[in-house]
């Protein structure tokens, strides 16, 4: 799965072991695009130097097996950016790349800890995490494994249309700043307590009606789930966030525990739908989505977005100490990432069932100390 091949790129980074995967590629045996163009990230990160066949030095495809070398070290540098693939979104390249940053040197071993780069491309379609989720829902994720301070910044949000022409470069654009930890923290999110606050946020083209009519669907659909005497304290409407194309919702759930659940919808789950043609105007489609989708998350419970659950049983499985985290909503690729994890740290997770359905999550991770920078 090309979702695990990425945390299979980045471990490899991390404990500076070589990769090798057999049956990589099908009978072409090319990596495809977005696979290419997350590896040249990678690489590119930890080799700022690197051009044109110099990548072959890191990563090769032999026959059908993946080959790849990490680099010795992580020496960010500061302020660099990024072009990266459009076919996949910024968040889907920018997930398991933070846990690296936060391995990485720094970009100055006397000043500072951090690590600041800027990448663009999509942030929103129909499949994978997107920059809304990963600002909103992911940052909690990093802070409760001890990395604080963390920031996504999302300057300006782009999808990439299927029905435009295929040269079209999505002008996404996401800025990150990552602090450097020696460790991480456990991560103890059991308790996920009681929903108290949703709210509700739009992004699309300012003069375009739709974000706000998708806003709107939204709440009215929740309003109905969500008791008479509550529900004006639950759903706060926002402004429409400005976009470089496309438009949609998401909502982020708050409980009286500090957990924070993120769920969305965007017109690219629609692609095919126009407003002078279809009998539902395509905004309330999303909308309603969107409003599904959130009780989804708060009907599976949890303390972590469904999405964002492979993030944070990385972090725990590279904390050297003991990690628990409440699941809900369970997805073939978390299977897959634990296989992954065992596979390449030896680290495993027990479970136990939880309340309501949901399974809790324990493991002692592996012994990853950062060794790219100096401490005192």
């Amino acid at each position: 799965m090309a979702d695990a091949f990425r945390y299979r790129v980045v471990l490899s980074v991390i404990t500076k072991n070589p990769l090798l995967i057999p049956d990589f590629t099908d009978e072409t045996q090319r990596v495809k695009p977005y696979e290419e163009s997350f590896l040249n990230f990678v690489v590119k990160i930890c080799t700022p130097k690197v051009v044109g066949q110099e990548y072959g030095r890191f990563w090769w495809v032999s026959g059908r097996t993946f080959h790849f070398n990490p680099p010795g070290s992580i020496p960010t540098v500061g302020g660099r950016s990024y072009r990266l693939h459009p076919s996949r979104t910024i968040a889907w390249y920018l997930e398991p790349v933070l846990v690296m940053l936060a391995f990485s040197s720094g970009e100055d071993q006397n000043i500072t800890a951090t690590t600041r780069i800027k990448l663009f491309g999509a942030t929103h379609n129909a499949i994978d995490l997107s920059a809304d989720v990963l600002q909103t829902g992911g940052l909690p994720v990093l802070k409760a494994a001890g990395i604080d301070g963390a920031r996504i910044h999302i300057a300006t949000r782009a999808v990439m249309d299927p029905s435009q022409d295929s040269k079209a470069i999505p002008q996404g654009e996401v800025a990150v700043t990552m602090p450097c930890v020696k460790n991480l923290e456990p991560i103890d999110l059991v308790n996920e307590g009681q929903v108290k606050r949703l709210l509700t946020y739009a992004w699309g083209i300012a003069a375009n009606d739709l974000p706000t009519t998708a806003m709107a669907t939204t709440n009215n659909v929740m309003r109905q789930y969500i008791n008479a005497d509550s529900s004006n304290n639950l759903a706060v409407k926002a402004k429409p966030q400005h976009s470089a194309g496309g438009y949609g919702v998401f909502t982020v759930t708050q409980t009286d525990a500090e957990v924070t659940r993120v769920a969305e919808a965007s017109s690219m789950c629609f692609p095919e739908a126009r407003v002078d043609t279809d009998a539902v105007n395509p905004a309330i489609r999303v909308g309603t989505l969107a409003a599904r989708r959130t009780l989804g998350v708060i009907a599976g419970g949890g303390c972590v977005s469904p999405q964002l659950v492979p993030l944070a049983l990385c972090l725990m499985a590279l904390c050297p100490e003991v990690s628990k985290l409440r699941v809900g909503l369970m997805t073939p690729f978390i299977e897959e990432l634990e296989r992954v994890i065992e596979e390449m740290l030896h680290v495993t997770f027990s479970k136990e069932p939880g309340a309501s359905g949901t399974t809790i999550y324990v493991t002692k991770g592996a012994m990853v100390t950062n060794i790219n920078r100096q401490y005192k």
